[in-house]
């Protein structure tokens, strides 16, 4: 599911130009007629520069999920590499499907494997959505940077005729004093694009766990969504209600407080106070659900109509630069007639760079739209093809004293428990709940007669 739009920019030449309609005469600037594409990657004027790294997206969140402390990206079908703690590489069982290892999704696991998944996919999701919306946040400013690229190519040009031909009236000293002083313009909003792409760069490499320099550039190779998306409200609470990890969480709280507060109450052995006191902390879980799912709902209301909004406004952003390049061809005629004075020329080529920076911003909210959504959601793992493996749990060091019978019990209902006969020992109580779907959650709870509330 950026954070905003892309298209790159190092991933683009001016070689993809299509040829003007007419023959230009010796100096004419030659101006681009349509956006550059992704898929011709510009390279170096200087072969001694740094080299050009295409970066995809997958790749991307791979290498920042394999940097993460928290996170072991298990390769499928390495027999080196070692399992995690209380986790094997295959199978995972718990309904987990590995994907064949041709597949390009990845799957994880926690270091930790006492974590809670919950907590840990959370963690997670905030982690790639992070990654995405810098990986967008860098394919626009190689934009904006070939946009002012382009501006000041033009403006050189531009510079350059005025300079030549003195005698058609177009080289007076006032009009070259303009053409350079728009130039100056255009190399300081170079000089302003390049900085933010190597400030950009820097904080997508941060987020993946790289150095800040290693010799290479950074230049996103994936396109961003340019498509209408229109998600189904509905579907999306749907899937939110099955898949947000802290509604999950919740829930599983709630679960734990419902069977403590049944087996405390139908112990007449515990003091009126603590049975009081487990029903109290059942009504506070059940207000926390409450707030959680109050809470996600407007996050998930948010993002749905900002899609809707960012779509639109990057179609009307594409429309405008759409008229600022028709805008500059027509100037470009008028100026070879001498129709129009060079200030006129320069303006648009001003706004045609402008144009194309804005395209590229609103693109860019667009697709972090999307990212948002698919984490409001809890599905921006499976939106990116990442599978967690649960495995299972670590052995425990301790052998439980006795299970005692438990019906199995819902979260949407009361549970009947059938707790043991008194005694000194600790009782192991199991228990079955059903979270949505077809998923079962076991829980353990010790209770001790002779230490009540444990």
């Amino acid at each position: 599911m950026l954070m905003l739009s892309n298209v790159l920019a190092l991933a683009l030449i001016l070689a993809d130009e299509p040829k003007p309609s007419q023959t230009p005469t010796a100096g004419t600037p030659t101006l681009p007629s349509v956006m550059p594409k992704i898929s011709k990657p510009r390279t170096h004027d200087n072969p001694a520069a740094d080299v050009v790294w295409h970066l995809s997206l997958p790749d991307a969140i791979r290498i920042g999920l394999e940097n993460s402390e928290v996170v072991r990206v298990i390769t499928i079908g390495a027999p080196d590499k070692a399992p995690a703690a209380g986790f094997e590489p295959t199978p995972f069982g718990n309904g987990v499907t590995i994907e064949p290892p041709s597949s390009p999704g990845l799957v994880i696991a926690r270091v930790n494997g006492n974590a809670q998944i919950e907590n840990f996919k959370s963690a997670i999701m905030a982690h790639v959505r992070s990654i995405e919306q810098q990986y967008w946040a860098l394919s626009q400013q190689h934009i904006v940077l070939w946009s002012r690229e382009t501006a000041v190519r033009l403006g050189e040009e531009i510079l350059r005729r005025e300079r030549a031909e003195p005698e058609t009236g177009h080289g007076r000293n006032a009009d070259i004093a303009e053409a350079e002083q728009q130039l100056e313009n255009y190399k300081l909003n170079l000089v302003t694009a390049t900085s933010d792409l190597i400030t950009t760069e820097r904080q997508l490499r941060n987020i993946l766990g790289l150095p800040a320099n290693d010799n290479r550039r950074i230049t996103p190779a994936t396109a961003p969504t340019e498509a209408k998306v229109e998600p189904s409200w509905n579907d999306c609470v749907a899937a939110m209600l099955a898949s947000q990890p802290d509604i999950a969480m919740q829930r599983k709280l709630v679960g734990i407080a419902e069977f403590k507060a049944i087996i405390e109450g139908e112990n007449p052995a515990l003091p009126a106070e603590q049975r009081e006191a487990s029903k109290r902390e059942l009504e506070k879980q059940q207000d926390f659900l409450k707030q959680i799912l109050h809470q996600t709902t407007h996050s998930l209301a948010r993002f749905f109509l900002e899609i809707d909004a960012n779509y639109k406004q990057f179609q009307t952003a594409q429309k405008l630069r759409s008229a600022a390049q028709k805008r500059l061809e027509a100037q470009r005629a008028f100026y070879e007639e001498g129709r129009v004075t060079i200030d006129r020329l320069l303006d648009a080529v001003s706004q045609y760079s402008n144009a194309i920076a804005q395209e590229s911003l609103y693109k860019t909210s667009y697709n972090t739209s999307i990212v948002a959504l698919e984490e409001a959601k809890g599905t921006l793992l499976a939106y990116d093809k990442i599978t967690i493996a649960e495995g299972p749990a670590p052995r425990k060091h301790h052998v439980p004293a006795k299970v005692d019978q438990v019906v199995p019990a819902s979260f949407d209902g009361p549970a009947s428990v059938t707790p043991a006969a008194a005694k000194p020992v600790p009782a192991l109580y199991k228990i079955k709940a059903k979270l949505g779907g077809e998923k079962v959650l076991e829980i353990e709870i010790e209770v001790n007669s002779a230490s009540p509330g444990r």
